[in-house]
């Protein structure tokens, strides 16, 4: 797999588009991911709603449909990367976080899945507990996921 995070800020640095290395608010770089995030999310959402009927077009466009599904998909995940490495944000640190995360939801074996298919944490309560579980933690150094400290 390449490394998305390092060739998108290769990309920022080689076009002079702030990447700062340590969390900074950027506010008018932020408006413009905003934008190109809105943007984005309405041609992935377009590709995969065509991708979801492929079982009823012929070999040539469902081929189409799957390089159309997959550039969006990646033009999406281009710009999410984008936001986040212009605010300065440890995406590398965060994604390593949260695929262990993701990963240590097999306990002993066994996984744990919600009626649509989803992967659940085994013998953890959902997101929505766990928030307000955390509600009451210190403010004074935010983390995120594992120990992942933001600014």
């Amino acid at each position: 797999m390449s490394d998305f995070v390092a060739a998108r800020r290769d990309f920022m640095r080689r076009f002079d588009l702030p990447a700062p290395d340590a969390p900074r608010f950027e506010p008018v770089t932020l408006a413009l991911w905003q934008t190109m995030l809105t943007e984005e999310w309405g041609e992935f959402a377009t590709a995969l709603a065509d991708y979801s009927t492929l079982a009823e077009v012929d070999k040539a466009e469902a081929r189409r449909r799957r390089a159309e599904l997959a550039a969006e998909g990646v033009d999406l995940i281009n710009v999410v990367i984008g936001l986040l490495v212009s605010q300065g944000l440890p995406v590398d640190a965060m994604f390593d976080a949260i695929h262990s995360a993701n990963l240590a939801k097999c306990a002993n074996g066994e996984v744990v899945r919600r009626a649509d298919g989803k992967i659940m944490a085994a013998g953890r309560q959902g997101r929505r507990d766990r928030r307000r579980r955390s509600a009451g933690r210190s403010r004074a150094r935010p983390t995120l996921k594992q120990g992942v400290a933001i600014g």
